[in-house]
């Protein structure tokens, strides 16, 4: 457990309730953790004294507060009513823990971190980019790469059709776009995040390929060969 919410959920199943809760400043705080238990997959809560790192969502919100040298005697009773009032909003605001992982992963491409792929990810809106987070944190529970490939395909391109020879390890791609400087590093990105290396692509842009006993597919000026 990380944030403030998960340990409210684990200390109320280890039958402790909020208010018997006491948040305390960790001495020794892990610079990726909210939480500083002496176990890092600790699951349990033993004792109601919890010790947080203030500075891991809160930063700039709490410095002023724990720097202010006149608050150093008021700091200890501030810091425990902030988080438990941060715990209940928390809970009532239902932040996930992959909406929450998902924010952090946002926020480090936002900082520098993957700077290969930092520039091309601003080429897809909000809401475009929070899709292509959670198939990341997907890809990290363990998801299939192929399929979260062609559900984003599906997604970003409704008109692409998409044949895929699982066997040969070949996929036939038409995006059903007109390739343009954009597109092509919108796409070049999907590619990089969730297409397996041992698929070979075959990709069409604006133009589908034909399938053999599919009319539709096989019109004149409207399909490229393959």
């Amino acid at each position: 457990m990380n944030c403030v919410w998960e340990i409210l959920l684990h200390a109320r199943e280890s039958g402790f309730l909020l208010s018997e809760l006491r948040f305390s400043e960790s001495r020794n705080p892990s610079p990726y953790m909210e939480s500083a238990f002496p176990l890092l997959n600790q699951e349990k809560i033993e004792s109601r004294e919890i010790e947080l790192n203030p500075l891991y969502r809160f930063g700039a919100e709490l410095s002023p507060m724990l720097k202010y040298p006149g608050l150093r005697g008021q700091r200890s009773v501030l810091f425990d009513a902030f988080f438990h009032l941060l715990a209940l909003w928390d809970l009532r605001s239902s932040y996930t823990r992959e909406e929450f992982l998902a924010s952090r992963l946002h926020a480090e491409l936002r900082e520098g971190a993957l700077r290969f792929l930092r520039e091309d990810f601003s080429l897809f809106s909000l809401s475009e980019q929070k899709l292509l987070l959670y198939g990341l944190l997907s890809l990290e529970k363990g998801a299939e790469a192929l399929g979260i490939f062609q559900r984003a395909v599906g997604f970003f391109y409704p008109e692409s059709l998409l044949y895929l020879r699982a066997e040969e390890g070949e996929m036939i791609l038409s995006l059903g776009v007109p390739e343009n400087e954009r597109e092509r590093r919108r796409f070049s990105l999907l590619r990089k995040l969730f297409l397996p290396l041992y698929i070979e692509l075959v990709l069409f842009w604006d133009r589908h390929f034909g399938i053999l006993g599919v009319a539709e597919s096989l019109r004149i000026g409207e399909c490229a060969l393959f």
